[in-house]
């Protein structure tokens, strides 16, 4: 398989587990499909389940790649994983949809067949992979609350019913006894026991974790937009007091920058930079006040819980930091605090502490 190839399946496996998960827990969110959209995406997954690929590989799949040339571990990842997905998303779909099942010729058959290949290896991985890849196996179906559904109905799916119990043994058994390559975590283990035996029907263990995972990946990007409004405004206004602080501490700057020892020779076709040591540092106001203005004016992200500037604080600290002395730095260069001198003012350090306030040092370099 190429590796563009390898991309797109990728996006169109990952495109399917979204909906996946958005169609489990996404109830009360613009983002929730209507009927509509989940009979669509139900008819295309039952259409374009692969009943193409014996003998190479079982009917019943929804394997991405039309060639079925690959190793074993590619199979885990684009033929089994996308199945589970698949077959989730037919579990789940009937589930919340009852009429849905009706409505769609071939949907019986495709999930009767989807369940049969979903279980053909046991739910296992390949090599030394295989156990984590089991326990990865297990969430997906579960997302689809696939376990809850064959427990009611397991004389109707026996030999998913058996997959199912070989796992369990398996987990409590033989996981815990392997070790280096092949080890699994031990609440990981829990976690798929727990959904096995009929967990994966509680939104109380399913639903926060995608909420959780939702909200992280959103708080991401609602962080990186705050940080970069507030290091702006901050920068703006604290420029003042640092240049200040500059002047006023010219002439143990020039000093130390005439201290120290420069070429006399180029070196290409530019001077040597030097640096000096940190010569002093400046207490500028804190970022708090400024956190809570950009906060209060920035839009709400969906399930995204509310932030105080302290909270915000702890939480980005690092980034803030970075950013804020990007933006200060920038701002005492243009400035021009010391345009007459033949050296620069430069921020050595930034650091934000507990309450937000910022504690700067100072070098020069020319």
């Amino acid at each position: 398989m190429e590796e563009h190839c390898i991309d797109d399946f990728l996006r169109v496996r990952d495109d399917w587990l979204t909906r996946l998960k958005i169609l489990r827990a996404g109830h009360g969110s613009s983002l929730f499909p209507s009927e509509t959209q989940v009979i669509s995406f139900t008819e295309y997954l039952v259409s374009g389940q692969r009943n193409d690929t014996d003998p190479k590989m079982k009917n019943g799949s929804w394997a991405i790649p039309l060639d079925l040339h690959m190793p074993s571990d590619a199979r885990v990842d684009f033929a089994y994983f996308p199945t589970h997905i698949a077959v989730a998303w037919l579990v789940l779909a009937a589930e919340m949809f009852p009429l849905l099942a009706r409505r769609i010729k071939g949907f019986d058959s495709a999930l009767r067949a989807g369940l049969r290949f979903s279980s053909l290896k046991n739910f296992q991985g390949h090599g030394y992979d295989s156990n984590r890849e089991s326990l990865v196996a297990v969430n997906l179906l579960a997302l689809g609350k696939v376990f809850s559904y064959v427990r009611k109905r397991r004389d109707s799916f026996m030999r998913f019913w058996e997959a199912m119990n070989r796992l369990e043994f398996d987990i409590v058994h033989r996981y815990p006894h392997d070790d280096g390559w092949t080890s699994t975590d031990a609440l990981e283990r829990q976690r798929a026991l727990a959904l096995l035996r009929g967990g994966d029907a509680l939104d109380s263990r399913i639903v926060p974790d995608i909420h959780r995972e939702w909200r992280d990946c959103q708080f991401r990007a609602y962080s990186n937009h705050i940080i970069t409004i507030l290091a702006k405004r901050y920068a703006e206004t604290a420029v003042k007091p640092l240049a200040d602080a500059c002047l006023a501490s010219l002439d143990t700057a020039r000093s130390a920058f005439d201290s120290i020892e420069k070429p006399s020779v180029f070196l290409s076709k530019y001077w040597r930079i030097v640096e000096s040591e940190d010569l002093f540092c400046v207490k500028l106001p804190s970022l708090r006040g400024f956190i809570a203005e950009v906060i209060d004016q920035a839009s709400y992200l969906e399930w995204l819980p509310s932030y105080s500037e302290y909270q915000f604080l702890h939480s980005s600290r690092n980034e803030i930091e970075h950013s804020t002395y990007e933006a200060l730095q920038t701002a005492l260069c243009d400035s021009g605090v010391m345009c007459n001198e033949e050296y620069n003012p430069i921020i050595s350090s930034l650091a934000v502490g507990e309450t937000g306030e910022v504690s700067i040092t100072i070098k020069v370099k020319g």
